[in-house]
């Protein structure tokens, strides 16, 4: 497989559990040669936790992974509309990061937000360098919609948009047919989505998500069980996440497995061969439903055979004048596991180069990792990464 495309990305969160694993792979990412990959900055919005509280988690993680040259900025507090917030407290715990705060992040953090909003950081950034930014959003869409506001031309200006959210099915997770970021403000993402086009808009949805969950017998024998500083950190922070969908999603959504949500996002760039199949639509975003606010309607139609008449007194999402997102229909989920599974730092605490990476294979067995101070020994087969160090790419 040949090297990705050198990819800097912004990122928009409302910094949970899920969000934090998603971070930690974007930080990892930029230790990976091979994966030509920038974080060129953060910016926070409400959603699984207020924005107040985001904004610590970022300040906490940058801090503990040694991160603290990113760049972030606090964003919106509310929904477009006024509204009070939503919150996920029960799916990631009071401070959103599970058990983490009180385990692993326990000081407080030594930075601090830039000055200024996410929203106009965004556009400064997009606006300054056309064609060049990718913009990953793990929560609601208050942030983007803000900036299209001020800025009109970021639809076309932004080089990619990657959004997590939206159940095209009708299967939600926050209501019967709403998924929890767009539903957190319906009135932003139906602008953003208006404003796009398939060419640089993905969409990863809660429909994927379900579709590319892990086996619990592998989240528990594996990921949730490297004794490294990262893995004992992503354990604290995911157990409330594991558990909830441990004890739910069987009678929930009718089936079992841990859904990998926000780092599906991140993944994508790293490793575009992982998608299997994906469709342009022209999707839309109801904000007026007394059953229905926040569902995200796909059209299924085909569109150009309509006739005009039909198109014309046919409301729906087939008045929208393109398909303005791609929506990824099916991953790879042994990409997933590996891609996840070599999750780690080559730094930590003080900069000591510490390469007690447990680098696991993803499928059904897991190389042996033995450490001794600075000789790795790895039994097994070769990895993803160790194969493009041996290309040289690494």
């Amino acid at each position: 497989m040949s090297a990705p495309q050198e990819t800097d990305v912004i990122i928009d969160t409302d910094v949970g559990a899920d969000d934090a694993q998603a971070v930690a792979l974007a930080l990892y990412a930029t230790t990976v040669p091979a994966y030509q990959f920038h974080l060129s900055a953060i910016t926070t919005v409400h959603g699984n936790v207020s924005c107040d509280q985001a904004t610590e988690n970022l300040a906490k993680l940058l801090d503990y992974f040694h991160r603290t040259d990113i760049p972030f900025y606090k964003g919106a507090s509310t929904p477009l509309d006024g509204g009070s917030p939503l919150s996920a407290e029960y799916a990631h715990g009071k401070s959103g990061l599970g058990d983490a705060c009180t385990t692993h992040l326990t000081t407080p953090p030594t930075v601090s937000a830039r000055a200024g909003s996410a929203h106009q950081a965004l556009v400064d950034m997009i606006m300054a360098r056309p064609n060049h930014y990718t913009l990953v959003t793990l929560g609601p869409l208050t942030n983007v919609a803000l900036a299209l506001r001020s800025e009109p031309r970021l639809a076309q200006a932004v080089k990619q948009l990657v959004v997590i959210g939206g159940a095209p099915s009708g299967r939600g997770n926050i209501t019967t047919v709403a998924e929890f970021n767009v539903m957190g403000d319906p009135e932003a993402a139906r602008e953003v989505f208006a404003a796009m086009t398939a060419e640089c808009c993905t969409l990863v949805s809660w429909d994927l998500i379900l579709d590319t969950a892990v086996p619990f017998s592998w989240m528990d024998a594996a990921w949730l069980s490297q004794p490294t500083p990262c893995g004992t950190l992503m354990r604290s922070i995911s157990r409330v996440h594991c558990e909830l969908y441990r004890t739910q999603s069987p009678w929930a959504w009718g089936r079992t497995g841990y859904p990998f949500g926000d780092p599906l996002a991140v993944l994508l760039l790293l490793r575009p061969d992982a998608v299997r199949r994906q469709r342009a639509v022209r999707l839309g975003v109801e904000t007026r439903g007394e059953l229905t606010r926040g569902m995200t309607v796909m059209e299924c139609r085909l569109v150009d055979r309509l006739a005009p008449m039909a198109r014309e007194h046919c409301p729906g999402v087939c008045q929208l004048p393109r398909e303005n997102v791609m929506v990824v229909e099916e991953l790879d989920r042994a990409v997933v596991q590996q891609v996840m599974l070599n999750l780690d730092f080559p730094f930590f605490r003080g900069g000591v180069l510490n390469y007690a990476g447990y680098y696991i294979m993803s499928s059904t067995r897991v190389s042996l990792v033995i450490v001794f101070r600075k000789t790795i020994k790895i039994e097994g087969k070769k990895n993803y990464w160790q194969e493009q160090s041996s290309r040289g790419g690494y």
